[in-house]
């Protein structure tokens, strides 16, 4: 439409089109204001037999008659017209009526197309001017307009002379299959395609548009766009077919470009996620499931970066996916699915051996590498199946295996997905609904508090609780928190979570004060997410004063691996919620980042020794043990010690002895349900 536009303007024959009569709504194109000479606004208050020379108008009554008395829909005249300046040229005319093929209640188009021949000397007495002229407009347009039967072989009727450059046969040629038929240089692929795109069209009586390949007559391929409409009959058959073909083969040159550029990790010369996946899925939407995702996880490569650097790692992940290339075949391809992720992807199923083999065909080319660097390659295999709807849950499954790690000593390993992981999966995604409708809908469903006593070594009795989550889902009864938290910290729910266990411990402590006890603190596990939060302190804050409890009778303990990642950061936002008077505490020490070198430089109060050091503590062992250490660089600077998984008494009195302040464990008492520590607090204070 672009094109035809672009004709219409640039066109050297005047024209105006205009719908049922109304001059109003006329469309005007350049050619036609400059042969007149009057602006649009003028030639409409004039209207055209306005313009018509008084001499001539009789010969335009008389046309337009006689296209009237023998059932025409248009009629031909060369006439004089006077322009705005006076001056009298001679135009040839061209005035069609042409009827709207959908109307149901008469409307039409006229159709004025007008050409000044003042100065032509010569006249082709044979030819209609009208007819030369829109004859003109058609051989000269950039591409092939035709005329043809709706038959097999699209046979020509009209021809113009574009079809020189765009098939290298002459008009005359291709008219009335003189040498050739139009079907012959479509090329065999696309000619049931289009005979099916015009029978669509003729149903319908709309408009076909097509791209397709042609063979010209030099035998070169060329990509072409077809626009046309069914010509029909009073009766409704159709007579013809007429459009224009184009050549879009630059076009089609830069689509494939483009669509390479969007396909392609460039970097890596790989094709992407959305190609893989665009394939999986035309596949799965033909039932077809013959195929299986070989997927290689290599994500601990980023952790490199720390140490070696962008480009090391860049260079050393390009040297990895040029080695996984070469095991590429026929049957298999590599695609990069993310940072790190790479898939195979086999037209058919693989075989428990073919699966193995390749698994030590990637051990064998990248193996020196894993172990030089002392990365992971975790590969997960997902079949497609019956059950497979979505391709991108095919390769969340492969993702999904690739991380169910059986040996984590072990630095290559291989799981194919199957039904257990599948249940695995659904109860993951089960228990995601549950906890995000929990976390952002009011009240506290499932979820509850359970309170474990920590002890003053000093006076036997309880100086505050350690809040534990607990939570049970509606579908699969009690849930630990190994399973439950990771879930929440995955999918980014942990803030709103936190806030419901920050809530429920501030109720507790109400709870407490009321009943006269202001002295037992309350903690509560926090996340680096939560910490990390620009607006996690001044939530806490605010709750704590609406509540109106001391900030010290809140406490809050991170675990020290969070440290591993966003040091500075996380350590500031353990000194704000320090000036504020809110205790804080390291929890399980010992087992991530820190060392005791590094215990000044963390802004916390208190120390919780990792359960793992307190377990084997007796008196055989404990000149290897490095708690009396822990216990006496927190001594040295000023922090207070808590040993937590104290199981004996034994335990109990060493610790004692060696100063440790403070203890929690199950000799001294489980986790309790609310009531339970309430009535504790009231028995042992």
């Amino acid at each position: 439409m672009r094109l035809v536009e672009a004709i219409f303007d640039s066109s050297p024959v005047g024209i105006v089109i205009v719908p049922n009569n109304d001059l109003s709504k006329a469309i005007i194109n350049d050619s036609f204001i400059n042969i007149i000479g009057y602006t649009r606004e003028e030639y409409l208050s004039i209207g055209w037999n306005g313009l018509t020379h008084p001499n001539d108008q009789i010969h335009e009554e008389e046309a337009y008659a006689l296209m009237q008395k023998r059932g025409d829909n248009h009629f031909n005249l060369e006439k004089r017209i006077i322009r705005k300046d006076g001056s009298v040229v001679w135009i040839g005319e061209y005035m069609g009526i042409i009827p709207s093929p959908k109307s149901t209640n008469g409307e039409f188009v006229r159709l004025l197309m007008i050409r000044n021949i003042e100065n032509r000397k010569v006249l082709e007495k044979e030819l209609d001017e009208s007819a030369r002229s829109r004859s003109a407009i058609l051989q000269n347009l950039p591409g092939l307009a035709y005329r043809c039967l709706y038959d097999e072989n699209w046979t020509m009727e009209f021809v113009s002379a574009g079809a020189k450059d765009l098939t290298g046969y002459d008009a005359d040629e291709l008219l009335g299959n003189k040498i050739i038929s139009f079907n012959n240089v479509i090329l065999k692929k696309y000619r049931k395609f289009l005979r099916d795109e015009w029978d669509k069209v003729v149903k319908a009586k709309g408009v076909m548009q097509a791209e397709y390949e042609i063979t010209a007559k030099d035998g070169t391929i060329k990509w072409v766009y077809e626009r046309g409409i069914p010509i029909y009959d009073h009766l409704g058959n159709v007579v013809a077919l007429e459009g224009i073909i184009t050549d879009i083969t630059k076009s089609k040159k830069l689509e494939k470009q483009l669509q390479y550029f969007h396909d392609f990790n460039h970097k890596l010369n790989l094709p992407n996620r959305e190609l893989l996946a665009n394939k999986i899925q035309s596949k799965l939407d033909v039932k077809n499931t013959k195929g299986t995702l070989f997927l290689v996880n290599l994500k601990d490569t980023q952790q490199l970066y720390r140490t070696h650097g962008y480009q090391y790692v860049e260079l050393l992940t390009a040297s990895l996916v040029n080695k996984l290339k070469t095991l590429e075949t026929s049957q298999r391809a590599l695609y990069y699915a993310e940072e790190d992720i790479y898939v195979y992807y086999s037209k058919h199923r693989m075989s428990a051996t073919e699966i193995n083999d390749l698994f030590r065909d990637i051990k064998n080319v990248i193996g020196r590498t894993i172990f030089r660097e002392q990365i992971r390659c975790n590969v997960g295999v997902n079949h497609l199946s019956r059950t497979s709807i979505l391709a991108e849950s095919c390769l969340i499954r492969a993702r999904i295996a690739s991380e169910n790690l059986q040996d984590e000593t072990k630095l290559f390993n291989l799981n194919i997905y199957d039904d257990a992981m599948d249940k695995m999966v659904q109860r993951e995604e089960n228990l995601k609904k549950e906890l995000i409708d929990l976390s952002f809908s009011k009240g506290y469903g499932n979820l509850r508090l359970v309170f474990q006593p920590i002890i003053d070594f000093n006076t036997g009795k309880i100086c505050s609780f350690e809040a534990l989550a607990r939570y049970k889902s509606n579908k699969y009864g009690p849930v630990g928190p190994l399973e439950f938290i990771p879930i929440v910290e995955k999918n980014r729910i942990i803030v709103a979570f936190g806030k419901k266990i920050i809530d429920l411990a501030i109720i507790f402590i109400k709870r407490l004060m009321a009943a006269g006890i202001k002295n037992i603190p309350v903690a509560v596990n926090i996340s680096a997410l939560q910490l990390l939060d620009s607006d996690f302190t001044d939530d806490l804050l605010l709750r704590i004063e609406s509540a109106g409890i001391p900030a010290s009778l809140l406490a809050i303990e991170v675990t020290e691996s969070i440290f591993s990642t966003n040091y500075s950061q996380l350590n500031a936002a353990l000194s704000e919620l320090n000036d504020y008077g809110i205790v804080t505490a390291i929890d399980d020490f010992g087992t991530g980042f820190s060392s005791l070198s590094r215990i000044e430089k963390l802004n916390f109060d208190t120390i919780k020794m990792d359960r793992t050091f307190i377990e084997p503590l007796n008196r055989e062992t404990l000149k290897y043990s490095t708690v009396p250490e822990v216990i006496n660089i927190c001594k040295k600077f000023e922090i207070n010690s808590l040993a937590e998984g104290i199981e004996t008494k034994e335990q109990y009195d060493l610790l004692k002895e060696l100063g440790c302040q403070y203890g929690q464990g199950y000799y001294m008492s489980r986790p309790l349900e609310e009531e339970d520590a309430f009535h504790y607090v009231l028995e042992n204070r």
